[in-house]
Protein backbone atom coordinates (compact mmCIF):
# COMPACT_ATOMS: atom_id res chain seq x y z
CA UNK A 1 0.00 0.00 0.00
CA UNK A 2 1.57 3.35 -1.08
CA UNK A 3 1.67 5.69 1.61
CA UNK A 4 -0.44 8.61 0.67
CA UNK A 5 -0.75 12.69 2.11
CA UNK A 6 -3.34 11.62 3.81
CA UNK A 7 -1.79 8.81 6.33
CA UNK A 8 1.74 10.18 6.06
CA UNK A 9 1.47 11.68 9.07
CA UNK A 10 0.04 8.54 11.02
CA UNK A 11 3.02 7.20 9.33
CA UNK A 12 5.38 9.46 10.70
CA UNK A 13 3.88 9.36 14.14
CA UNK A 14 3.87 5.16 14.30
CA UNK A 15 7.84 5.85 12.91
CA UNK A 16 8.41 7.79 15.26
CA UNK A 17 7.38 6.11 18.49
CA UNK A 18 9.53 3.28 17.44
CA UNK A 19 12.62 5.19 16.90
CA UNK A 20 11.96 7.30 20.20
CA UNK A 21 11.46 4.08 22.06
CA UNK A 22 14.95 2.83 20.97
CA UNK A 23 16.97 5.83 22.07
CA UNK A 24 14.92 9.12 24.19
CA UNK A 25 17.34 11.41 22.72
CA UNK A 26 15.95 10.83 18.85
CA UNK A 27 12.82 13.15 20.30
CA UNK A 28 15.31 16.19 20.18
CA UNK A 29 17.96 15.22 17.54
CA UNK A 30 15.82 13.50 15.25
CA UNK A 31 18.40 11.38 14.28
CA UNK A 32 19.78 7.45 15.13
CA UNK A 33 22.64 5.53 14.84
CA UNK A 34 22.50 3.68 11.87
CA UNK A 35 22.92 0.51 13.55
CA UNK A 36 20.01 1.18 15.82
CA UNK A 37 17.76 2.42 13.42
CA UNK A 38 18.17 -0.62 11.26
CA UNK A 39 17.34 -2.91 14.35
CA UNK A 40 14.27 -0.80 15.06
CA UNK A 41 12.87 -1.49 11.46
CA UNK A 42 13.41 -4.74 11.86
CA UNK A 43 11.83 -5.05 15.21
CA UNK A 44 8.52 -4.12 12.84
CA UNK A 45 7.77 -6.94 10.35
CA UNK A 46 4.26 -6.55 10.74
CA UNK A 47 5.44 -2.72 9.06
CA UNK A 48 8.08 -3.11 6.77
CA UNK A 49 9.34 -6.09 5.02
CA UNK A 50 12.83 -7.57 5.04
CA UNK A 51 13.38 -6.20 1.04
CA UNK A 52 11.86 -2.76 2.09
CA UNK A 53 14.34 -2.50 4.93
CA UNK A 54 17.45 -3.07 2.81
CA UNK A 55 16.61 -0.81 0.33
CA UNK A 56 15.71 2.24 2.63
CA UNK A 57 19.43 1.48 4.52
CA UNK A 58 20.83 1.60 1.26
CA UNK A 59 18.48 4.67 0.15
CA UNK A 60 18.59 6.54 3.91
CA UNK A 61 21.77 9.09 3.89
CA UNK A 62 24.44 9.02 6.86
CA UNK A 63 25.76 12.05 8.56
CA UNK A 64 29.22 12.78 9.60
CA UNK A 65 28.69 11.29 13.11
CA UNK A 66 27.13 8.01 11.33
CA UNK A 67 23.70 9.03 12.48
CA UNK A 68 20.52 8.73 9.84
CA UNK A 69 17.70 11.75 10.05
CA UNK A 70 14.64 9.49 10.06
CA UNK A 71 12.13 12.35 9.60
CA UNK A 72 12.58 11.37 5.94
CA UNK A 73 11.74 8.04 5.80
CA UNK A 74 7.84 8.21 5.13
CA UNK A 75 8.49 10.43 1.68
CA UNK A 76 11.30 7.49 1.27
CA UNK A 77 9.42 4.67 1.47
CA UNK A 78 6.60 6.33 -0.44
CA UNK A 79 8.94 6.89 -3.26
CA UNK A 80 10.41 3.05 -2.56
CA UNK A 81 7.11 1.92 -3.61
CA UNK A 82 5.74 3.75 -5.97
CA UNK A 83 9.31 3.30 -8.05
CA UNK A 84 8.94 -0.70 -6.90
CA UNK A 85 5.66 -0.97 -9.34
CA UNK A 86 7.04 1.48 -11.94
CA UNK A 87 10.20 -0.20 -12.48
CA UNK A 88 9.45 -3.94 -11.50
CA UNK A 89 11.93 -6.57 -12.63
CA UNK A 90 11.63 -9.80 -10.74
CA UNK A 91 8.10 -8.99 -9.83
CA UNK A 92 6.93 -8.98 -13.49
CA UNK A 93 9.12 -11.51 -14.98
CA UNK A 94 7.27 -15.09 -14.04
CA UNK A 95 9.65 -17.60 -14.52
CA UNK A 96 12.61 -15.85 -12.43
CA UNK A 97 9.28 -15.33 -9.76
CA UNK A 98 8.57 -18.81 -9.66
CA UNK A 99 12.13 -19.71 -9.25
CA UNK A 100 12.36 -17.11 -6.37
CA UNK A 101 9.41 -18.57 -4.70
CA UNK A 102 10.85 -21.89 -4.65
CA UNK A 103 14.53 -21.42 -3.96
CA UNK A 104 12.32 -19.43 -0.44
CA UNK A 105 10.69 -22.92 0.29
CA UNK A 106 13.86 -24.89 -0.30
CA UNK A 107 15.75 -22.78 2.15
CA UNK A 108 13.40 -23.59 4.51
CA UNK A 109 13.60 -27.34 3.61
CA UNK A 110 9.93 -27.77 1.96
CA UNK A 111 9.24 -28.92 -1.62
CA UNK A 112 5.46 -27.75 -3.64
CA UNK A 113 4.54 -31.11 -2.21
CA UNK A 114 4.61 -29.97 1.21
CA UNK A 115 1.79 -28.91 3.29
CA UNK A 116 2.56 -25.52 5.80
CA UNK A 117 0.75 -23.82 8.25
CA UNK A 118 -0.81 -20.60 6.60
CA UNK A 119 1.13 -17.92 8.56
CA UNK A 120 4.39 -19.28 7.59
CA UNK A 121 4.52 -18.25 3.81
CA UNK A 122 4.46 -14.74 5.51
CA UNK A 123 7.86 -15.66 6.35
CA UNK A 124 8.48 -17.08 3.26
CA UNK A 125 7.44 -13.93 1.23
CA UNK A 126 9.15 -12.01 3.63
CA UNK A 127 12.49 -14.07 3.02
CA UNK A 128 12.15 -13.50 -0.88
CA UNK A 129 13.66 -10.60 -3.17
CA UNK A 130 10.77 -9.33 -4.20
CA UNK A 131 10.14 -6.18 -3.10
CA UNK A 132 6.31 -6.27 -1.31
CA UNK A 133 4.58 -3.85 0.41
CA UNK A 134 2.56 -5.33 4.03
CA UNK A 135 -1.05 -4.71 2.30
CA UNK A 136 0.29 -6.87 -0.82
CA UNK A 137 1.80 -9.63 1.36
CA UNK A 138 -1.77 -9.60 3.15
CA UNK A 139 -4.09 -10.03 0.14
CA UNK A 140 -1.51 -12.85 -1.38
CA UNK A 141 -2.39 -14.95 1.74
CA UNK A 142 -6.19 -14.17 1.55
CA UNK A 143 -6.10 -15.66 -1.38
CA UNK A 144 -4.60 -19.04 -0.26
CA UNK A 145 -7.22 -21.89 0.80
CA UNK A 146 -6.59 -24.52 3.73
CA UNK A 147 -8.00 -27.03 4.94
CA UNK A 148 -9.25 -27.76 8.56
CA UNK A 149 -6.28 -28.03 9.90
CA UNK A 150 -5.21 -24.29 8.86
CA UNK A 151 -2.42 -26.47 6.39
CA UNK A 152 -1.78 -25.03 2.75
CA UNK A 153 -0.51 -26.36 0.11
CA UNK A 154 2.60 -25.62 -1.31
CA UNK A 155 1.79 -25.37 -5.04
CA UNK A 156 -1.11 -23.51 -4.38
CA UNK A 157 0.76 -21.35 -3.20
CA UNK A 158 3.55 -20.89 -5.82
CA UNK A 159 0.82 -20.79 -8.31
CA UNK A 160 -1.26 -17.86 -6.59
CA UNK A 161 2.18 -15.86 -6.43
CA UNK A 162 3.07 -16.40 -10.15
CA UNK A 163 -0.50 -15.23 -10.84
CA UNK A 164 -1.13 -12.50 -8.71
CA UNK A 165 2.24 -10.58 -8.03
CA UNK A 166 2.70 -9.69 -11.96
CA UNK A 167 -0.55 -7.99 -11.93
CA UNK A 168 0.23 -6.07 -8.98
CA UNK A 169 3.35 -4.48 -10.93
CA UNK A 170 1.81 -4.32 -14.45
CA UNK A 171 1.83 -0.44 -14.72
CA UNK A 172 0.01 -0.96 -18.64
CA UNK A 173 -2.68 -3.00 -16.52
CA UNK A 174 -2.96 -0.54 -14.14
CA UNK A 175 -2.75 2.52 -16.74
CA UNK A 176 -6.01 0.88 -18.90
CA UNK A 177 -7.77 0.29 -15.75
CA UNK A 178 -7.88 3.90 -14.24
CA UNK A 179 -8.62 4.93 -17.79
CA UNK A 180 -11.45 2.41 -18.21
CA UNK A 181 -12.97 3.46 -14.66
CA UNK A 182 -12.35 7.00 -15.87
CA UNK A 183 -14.44 6.40 -18.96
CA UNK A 184 -16.72 5.08 -17.17
CA UNK A 185 -17.13 7.48 -14.86
CA UNK A 186 -17.50 10.05 -17.22
CA UNK A 187 -20.17 8.57 -19.34
CA UNK A 188 -22.22 7.55 -16.42
CA UNK A 189 -21.98 11.87 -15.54
CA UNK A 190 -23.16 12.67 -18.85
CA UNK A 191 -26.02 10.19 -18.90
CA UNK A 192 -27.42 11.39 -16.10
CA UNK A 193 -26.82 15.57 -17.36
CA UNK A 194 -28.97 14.11 -20.55
CA UNK A 195 -31.53 11.79 -18.52
CA UNK A 196 -31.85 15.22 -16.48
CA UNK A 197 -32.44 17.72 -19.33
CA UNK A 198 -34.43 15.13 -20.84
CA UNK A 199 -36.91 14.65 -17.82
CA UNK A 200 -36.62 18.97 -17.83
CA UNK A 201 -37.89 19.26 -21.14
CA UNK A 202 -40.01 16.13 -21.04
CA UNK A 203 -41.76 18.13 -17.89
CA UNK A 204 -42.44 20.93 -19.89
CA UNK A 205 -43.69 19.29 -23.30
CA UNK A 206 -46.07 17.36 -21.02
CA UNK A 207 -47.20 20.74 -19.22
CA UNK A 208 -48.08 22.18 -22.62
CA UNK A 209 -49.78 19.20 -24.02
CA UNK A 210 -52.29 19.18 -20.45
CA UNK A 211 -52.94 23.08 -21.06
CA UNK A 212 -53.77 22.58 -24.91
CA UNK A 213 -56.13 19.41 -23.61
CA UNK A 214 -57.75 21.64 -21.48
CA UNK A 215 -58.17 24.62 -23.59
CA UNK A 216 -59.82 22.15 -26.44
CA UNK A 217 -62.00 20.13 -23.57
CA UNK A 218 -63.38 24.04 -22.81
CA UNK A 219 -64.18 24.70 -26.09
CA UNK A 220 -65.45 21.24 -27.42
CA UNK A 221 -67.63 21.90 -24.34
CA UNK A 222 -68.90 25.06 -25.34
CA UNK A 223 -69.62 24.17 -28.67
CA UNK A 224 -71.86 20.76 -27.49
CA UNK A 225 -73.13 23.05 -25.08
CA UNK A 226 -74.66 25.57 -27.54
CA UNK A 227 -75.78 22.49 -30.25
CA UNK A 228 -77.46 20.79 -27.16
CA UNK A 229 -79.39 24.34 -26.41
CA UNK A 230 -80.72 24.49 -30.14
CA UNK A 231 -81.43 21.24 -30.53
CA UNK A 232 -83.72 21.99 -27.46
CA UNK A 233 -85.24 25.23 -28.17
CA UNK A 234 -87.61 23.45 -31.27
CA UNK A 235 -88.71 20.67 -28.81
CA UNK A 236 -89.77 23.62 -26.22
CA UNK A 237 -91.55 25.96 -28.58
CA UNK A 238 -93.43 22.61 -29.39
CA UNK A 239 -94.19 22.14 -26.07
CA UNK A 240 -95.09 25.33 -25.21
CA UNK A 241 -97.96 25.63 -28.66
CA UNK A 242 -99.35 22.22 -27.14
CA UNK A 243 -100.06 23.77 -24.00
CA UNK A 244 -101.63 27.13 -25.58
CA UNK A 245 -104.33 24.73 -27.47
CA UNK A 246 -104.78 22.74 -24.61
CA UNK A 247 -105.61 25.73 -22.61
CA UNK A 248 -107.74 27.30 -25.11
CA UNK A 249 -109.77 23.78 -25.49
CA UNK A 250 -110.59 24.12 -22.07
CA UNK A 251 -112.11 27.38 -22.04
CA UNK A 252 -113.94 26.97 -24.93
CA UNK A 253 -115.43 24.07 -23.27
CA UNK A 254 -116.30 26.17 -20.37
CA UNK A 255 -117.92 28.95 -22.39
CA UNK A 256 -119.97 26.10 -24.18
CA UNK A 257 -121.54 24.63 -20.92
CA UNK A 258 -122.48 28.50 -19.69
Amino acid sequence: MLITASNCFTFLRIMRDIFEAADPSAATTGKLPRGLLLDCLRSRPERFSSMEVTLLMQLAPTGDNGCVAFHSFPSMLRILRRESINNAVLETDKNALREEILLALHKMGCSEESCLPLWLFREILGSTQLCLSRMQMHALLCMLVFDRFGLVHCAQFVEVVCAVVPQLFDCSAFMARAENIAKEAADAAARAEIEELQGLTGGKSRRKQSTKENETYKVDGLDDSEQVRKMEMPRRQKHSTEKGKKAFRRQDARASRI
